[in-house]
């Protein structure tokens, strides 16, 4: 089993190699999520690697401002779960979502679920895709009395079930839930997947994530330091999320990641 010393040294410096040029030509990408960090560096490499068309969300317009060039951009509230992708496009070839969030209090989003899970759980839907999540929810106890048995998309709307310190652990937590329900119901009667759907971590990235805990210098500076001492570039998170993009059928439902063996992993 990897000490934490090693797990941070594998996840910022044992990066995986980008795929060859191409390998992605002639592509349509589906980016939620991407107007900043992972979701932007995933969309760049998209496109240097040969998509024809890259489509981003975000949740508000105005954030889109800051990721155009090539990237085709368009609107998307992931609040609102029931609505759907807009613009026409003729075929998507692979969907990523990657919208989320780290949050420090609670917020009901607009279908009534406390905000990160309905940003992350409810809006799970696409037949061809990935799922960012985390390793985390590996240390979240799910036994009676230390979790909730029904009703639990609802559970954490009360402020008194909720706790910042472990919410962004469950949130991945249900986000494997839903992905391996997905993963099962892309099978086919005779056992091929008709499409490929994984979960995914792409270990501990700098990004701006977990910006609504720093509500002053000293914890600002503190975040700051341990994510530059401990946290990969967005670019090298997003080479994880690409090679997601390649796994084969049979590795379909598999959690992927590039930091840890599937024996460390699993233990």
């Amino acid at each position: 089993m990897l000490t934490f010393p090693k797990v941070v040294y594998k996840n910022k410096f044992g990066l995986p190699d980008l795929a060859p040029l191409g390998t992605f030509k002639g592509q349509t990408i589906l980016i939620t999520g991407a107007t900043g960090g992972l979701g932007l560096a995933a969309a760049a490499h998209f496109i240097n690697l040969g998509a024809a068309t890259v489509i981003i969300t975000g949740r508000t317009a105005a954030r889109g401002q800051t990721a155009k060039a090539e990237i085709e951009r368009q609107r998307l509230d992931w609040h609102n779960w029931q609505r759907c992708v807009k613009k026409e496009v003729k075929s998507i070839d692979y969907v990523l979502l990657n919208a989320g969030m780290f949050p420090a209090s609670l917020r009901l989003g607009k279908e009534e679920f406390e905000e990160s899970i309905e940003i992350k759980e409810a809006g799970k839907g696409s037949a061809h895709l990935s799922v960012v999540t985390s390793g985390l929810h590996r240390g979240i106890d799910i036994s009676p009395g230390k979790f909730p048995q029904q009703d639990i998309l609802t559970y954490w709307n009360k402020a008194e079930n909720f706790n910042k310190g472990t919410m962004y652990a469950i949130n991945k937590l249900l986000v494997q839930y839903c992905v391996r329900e997905i993963a099962k119901l892309a099978v086919s009667p005779d056992g091929t997947p008709q499409v490929i759907v994984n979960p995914m971590c792409p270990g501990m990235v700098k990004s701006d994530l977990g910006r609504e805990y720093k509500t002053n210098f000293l914890i600002s500076a503190g975040v700051d330091a341990f994510m530059n001492l401990a946290m990969k570039s967005t670019e090298g998170g997003a080479r994880t999320l690409l090679l997601a993009a390649l796994t084969t059928k049979a590795e379909n439902g598999k959690h992927f990641t590039n930091y840890q063996s599937d024996e460390d992993y699993l233990k």
